[in-house]
């Protein structure tokens, strides 16, 4: 387990909860067990006979370590050293996907896995999968998955039920 007392970020939190969110969070990061499972990344369709630019690349690795931090189209720009006019058009050529389609859907498949893994409420696990606001989570899930959160866990349960599963109670 983390210590983070003595670098002054449990000021920034008003309850333990949150800051056994933040250190379960953390714990995931550092193991990285996350971002080796391809599983909860979307497929990118790669334009045949076509290399992929260096710099479309280091998106992608950067996005799918860090798409919960990513806010804005500025964060990824920074990183990768391009506009966002460029870079977005060179990722939907080389990936024939919007580079916010990619983000949000890497957000989604996070957000499903703590639907079937954790007890968590729905809004927290909107917050940490780095969306701002509930209302835009719940929109942007449900035009993923054609259902609401609410209404995926439910799912979920009855089928772990069905299958003879029980849900973790574990906060992940």
């Amino acid at each position: 387990m983390f210590n983070l007392g003595k670098i002054g970020v449990d000021d920034y939190f008003k309850n333990p909860e949150e800051m056994n969110l933040l250190m379960c969070r953390l714990e995931e990061l550092v193991n990285e067990n996350f971002f080796r499972d391809n599983e909860y990344f979307p497929s990118i369709d790669i334009t045949e006979n076509n290399t992929i630019p260096p710099i479309i690349l280091r998106a992608i690795e950067y996005t799918r370590k860090n798409y919960f931090l990513i806010k804005s189209a500025r964060d990824i720009c920074n990183h990768v050293k391009t506009s966002y006019p460029h870079f977005s058009r060179e990722f939907k050529r080389h990936t024939h996907l919007g580079y916010w389609d990619f983000v949000n859907t890497l957000k989604v498949e996070r957000a499903k896995w703590y639907l079937r893994e954790s007890s968590l409420l729905i809004k927290k696990i909107a917050y940490i999968c780095g969306f701002n606001s509930y209302h835009h989570f719940n929109k942007v899930f449900k035009r993923k998955t054609g259902m609401s959160p609410i209404r995926y866990r439910k799912l979920i349960r009855k089928e772990n039920i069905k299958n003879g599963h029980k849900l973790s109670k574990k906060v992940i």
